[in-house]
C-alpha cells in the first residue's frame, strides 16, 4: 500500500500500452475500471499490484491526488 501522512490518496492510472502477455493490474477494490485501461483507486487503503509481464511492454501514465485534512485554529475575540 502507498501511505500518506494524513488525508486520502487517490491514483488515476491510464494504461497507454498493454503487454502481449501478463501485466494485469490487480487491486482489492477499484473506484472504477474503464475497459481495463483507466483505473481510479485508493492505494492508501487497498493492496494493489501488477502481474509479471511475460511478453512485451506496459506503458502507464499515473496521476496522484492527495486530499488532506487541514487542521487550523482561530481565536475569535
Amino acid at each position: 500500500m502507498d501511505m500518506v501522512s494524513e488525508g486520502r490518496l487517490y491514483k488515476l492510472n491510464w494504461v497507454l500500452a498493454k503487454p502481449k502477455a501478463g501485466g494485469e493490474f490487480i487491486c482489492d477494490k477499484n473506484i472504477f475500471n474503464l475497459f481495463g485501461r483507466l483505473y481510479l483507486f485508493r492505494p492508501d487503503l487497498y493492496e494493489h499490484r501488477v502481474s509479471k509481464i511475460e511478453r512485451g511492454n506496459r506503458w502507464l501514465l499515473s496521476f496522484a491526488l492527495t486530499s488532506g485534512l487541514h487542521n487550523s485554529s482561530r481565536t475569535v475575540s
